[in-house]
């Protein structure tokens, strides 16, 4: 019998620019528990794929709940991811 994934049930927020691309401010997405923070935000940039359009590396900054997270910094229920951009290098 194979082990049951557990779930993790993430809130991630859009903030200025982002939100106006994407449409809206926040969204709950369901993911796997545990899973690293660079694949999480390899697995949104699929679903979303107007945010790395829109903006050109450098720009988008992140935090998982408050803080700048590393790659394999592991994202787990209740997180808060939040995308957020450098305004000024964006024009």
């Amino acid at each position: 019998m194979l082990a049951q994934k557990k779930l993790a049930f993430v809130k991630v927020r859009y903030q200025g620019t982002v939100a106006k691309v994407v449409g809206f401010a926040v969204e709950d997405v369901v993911l796997e528990e545990e899973l690293r923070f660079c694949y999480v935000l390899h697995l949104l940039f699929q679903e979303r794929p107007e945010i790395p359009q829109a903006f050109p590396p450098g720009v988008l900054g992140f935090t998982v709940n408050g803080e700048a997270p590393q790659c394999e910094t592991p994202v787990r229920g209740g997180d808060v991811i939040v995308f957020m951009v450098d305004e000024e290098r964006v024009n």
